[in-house]
C-alpha cells in the first residue's frame, strides 16, 4: 500500500508514504527507512530538500523531519483523525494539512503552532493543495454526513479556500 509519493528536489530520490515511510534513491537503488515517522498517508518535501513533512495514518499528527538525517524536528498535533494530506506553502514557512475530520489546518513551522483552521462539516478534506500564489488552497474529498453517511457514495466537491492574509507572500518581502 502506497498513499503518496513525491520526488525530492534532486530528482534522484522519491519520498514514499506507506506503512513504513521511506526514501528510495533511484540511482543507487537503495531505500532509507524514516524511523522517526510512523505509518503515513501523505508526504511533501521542501523545495530546497532540507525538510520533509509526513501526515500520519492513525496518529492524528504531522511529523517534520530533517531530510538528510531523517531526525524528527517537530510534531504538529491537532487533527481529530488521520492526516491524509500535507503540503508546504510556497514560502515554506507554513504547512497546510487536510483530514477526514473535516478540517484544513495551517501550521507555522517556526513556532510549531496551528495558526488557522477551516472546518467544513460533511466535507472530508482528503487532499489539500496550496495554489502557487500562496493566497489560496483547494481541497477535495467526499461529501458525507447525516444525509449521506457513506463516504464512497455522493459528491466529491473541489473547494477553494482563501488563506489568512498574514501568510500571503507579500507579507514576507521577496519570499
Amino acid at each position: 500500500w502506497v498513499g503518496d509519493v513525491e520526488f525530492l528536489p534532486d530528482s534522484e530520490q522519491i519520498l514514499i508514504a506507506t506503512y513504513v515511510p521511506s526514501i528510495w534513491h533511484l540511482t543507487e537503488d537503495s531505500v532509507r527507512i524514516l524511523d522517526a515517522a510512523p505509518a503515513a498517508f501523505s508526504v511533501a518535501a521542501s523545495r530546497d530538500g532540507s525538510r520533509l513533512v509526513i501526515g500520519h495514518k492513525g496518529h492524528k499528527q504531522i511529523s517534520v523531519l530533517d531530510a538528510v538525517s531523517g531526525a524528527l524536528l517537530q510534531r504538529l498535533s491537532g487533527h481529530d483523525r488521520h492526516v491524509t494530506s500535507v503540503r508546504f506553502l510556497p514560502n515554506e514557512r507554513y504547512v497546510i494539512s487536510g483530514s477526514p475530520d473535516g478540517t484544513i489546518r495551517l501550521w507555522d513551522l517556526a513556532s510549531g503552532s496551528q495558526i488557522a483552521i477551516r472546518r467544513d462539516v460533511g466535507h472530508l478534506a482528503n487532499n489539500v493543495l496550496p495554489l502557487p500564489d500562496g493566497r489560496r488552497a483547494v481541497s477535495f474529498g467526499a461529501n458525507h454526513g447525516p444525509e449521506n453517511p457513506n463516504p464512497f457514495k455522493g459528491t466529491y466537491p473541489v473547494l477553494l479556500w482563501q488563506l489568512p492574509e498574514s501568510v500571503w507572500p507579500h507579507n514576507f518581502g521577496n519570499n
